[in-house]
This record gives structure tokens, C-alpha cells and sequence, in this order.
């Protein structure tokens, strides 16, 4: 359960959620982590302890980065596919073999430092093809984070937080610690686990529903305000939760695409 400031729950509230094994995560209206609560019930050390032991093995760190980067960079891939069966763009055509490409030579790598270079020069062209694939209204730069600078990248950055903290929980539920991971580097506080589960499903959870919504007009740039940076509303967020968790009920089927 993801609660936003401002909602409070009561005390037999919680000890109910705590009793079923209901997690909750508070968030501020932007989307900032403020803490969770969640029982200790379904925490396996046996699993954990496996877990840390494999996070200092070398060879098992950079096997499953790998995994996690080909299906990011691969799901990336597939979003522009399906939309250049529409749009049928040279300049797309151009970055999707190019992607292809450079995936091909993801199992050549020989570090982890080095496959999150490549991802990275995927991820350039990749966000190079979304702004090709987006209405004149919501084209934009480049990826930015904190804070984000653009209506687009408030909403992906947004729809990444909801879904790292859907991970969260169901990490936990299986009793492994969502700090410990292996692709991205301890970070004190930071659930680097959850940070690498994300990768893969970020194309076709989030990236995919941002284009839908902003193309659409189910967003539009009223939804947007500037503080610091660019920020979804109350009323933008409502959407995008509602549109979120409906994509979160359906079945993913996302097979890629040959070309």
C-alpha cells in the first residue's frame, strides 16, 4: 500500500495491516520517500543469508546484471518497435537497429562497470526515440531526475518511484532484504535490490502508460506545475495512479518484437 502526506491511519489500522502482513509506504505529493511500515514476519534469514553471499561473488554479480540489462534495454526496444509499426520513422528505424546493436554485445562484457556503460548509451538512444514518438506539446531534452525539468520526466520519475515501491513489497514478502544488490553499487538507505527488479519493467509498466497518457491527452500541461522543477498536480497524479494500477492488474504479455 502506497499512502501519499496527509493520510493518516488509525492505530487499530495499523496493527490490522500488521497482523495480515500489509506493507506501507508513505510518500511525499512528489513522490519523495519518507519510510515504510511493515511486519518482520516474513523476513528469512536462510534466504539472506544467500543472498549477501552471492552479492560478493563476481561472477554471479555480473551473470544476473547482465539478465537484468538485456531485458531492460530489450523491453526498451520493444516500446519503440510497436511504435514505429504506427509512426513508421526513419530516425526511429535508425535507433532501433542501432539498440539491437549494441544489445548484441551485452554478453561480451566483462564487468559491471562496463555493462552500465553500454546500458547507458542505450538508454540515450532510447529516450532519443521516445521524444520522436511523443506529441510536439511534450517533446523534450534528455532524462532528468532531481528534479525532474519537463512534464515528461516528471511523470516517468513519478511512475518509477510508485513502481520501485511496488517491488519493495514483494520483495520483502519473500523474505529477502531489498538493500542487497547487484547491478547497482550500496548506497546507505537505498533499496538497491528493488533498483535492479525495476530495470526490466520500467519500459512497459511506466514508459509505455507515460507515452499513452501525454499522446493521449489524458494528461495534458495543466496537469504540470513548476516548484523547483516540474511537477505532476493532485489532479495529474489521481490520473496517473488510477491509470497505474490498472496497468498493474493486467496480464503483461510483451513479447519482443522481431524485425
Amino acid at each position: 500500500m502506497i499512502l501519499f502526506v496527509g493520510i493518516n491511519l488509525s492505530t487499530p489500522c495499523i496493527k490490522e495491516l500488521l497482523k495480515r502482513g500489509i506493507s506501507v509506504t508513505w510518500l511525499s505529493k512528489n513522490g519523495s520517500y519518507y519510510g515504510r511500515l511493515e511486519s518482520t514476519n516474513q523476513t528469512s534469514i536462510t534466504k539472506q543469508r544467500l543472498q549477501f553471499e552471492k552479492s560478493s561473488n563476481e561472477k554471479f554479480k555480473l551473470d544476473i546484471s547482465k539478465r537484468f540489462i538485456i531485458g531492460k534495454t530489450t523491453n526498451q526496444r520493444t516500446v519503440l518497435l510497436r511504435y514505429n509499426r504506427i509512426e513508421s520513422n526513419d530516425n526511429l528505424k535508425k535507433y532501433i537497429m542501432r539498440m539491437k546493436y549494441l544489445i548484441s554485445k551485452i554478453n561480451e562484457i566483462e564487468s559491471v562497470e562496463e555493462l552500465l556503460g553500454i546500458e547507458g548509451q542505450i538508454a540515450k538512444i532510447y529516450y532519443m526515440g521516445i521524444n520522436k514518438i511523443l506529441i510536439e506539446e511534450f517533446k523534450f531534452k534528455k532524462r532528468s531526475r532531481r528534479p525532474p525539468l519537463d512534464p515528461v520526466n516528471a511523470v516517468l520519475s513519478f511512475g518509477y518511484t510508485l513502481l520501485l515501491y511496488e517491488i519493495f513489497t514483494a520483495v520483502t514478502i519473500k523474505g529477502i532484504n531489498p538493500c542487497c544488490g547487484f547491478l547497482h553499487k550500496d548506497r546507505e538507505n537505498n533499496p538497491e535490490l528493488c533498483s535492479d527488479l525495476l530495470e526490466e519493467w520500467r519500459p512497459i509498466l511506466v514508459d509505455s502508460l507515460t507515452i499513452t497518457l501525454l499522446n493521449s491527452g489524458k494528461l495534458d500541461i495543466e496537469h504540470f506545475e513548476r516548484r523547483d522543477g516540474v511537477f505532476l498536480t493532485k489532479e495529474g497524479i489521481n490520473i496517473f495512479i488510477k491509470q497505474f494500477e490498472k496497468r498493474l492488474r493486467q496480464e503483461v504479455k510483451y513479447k519482443e518484437i522481431t524485425d
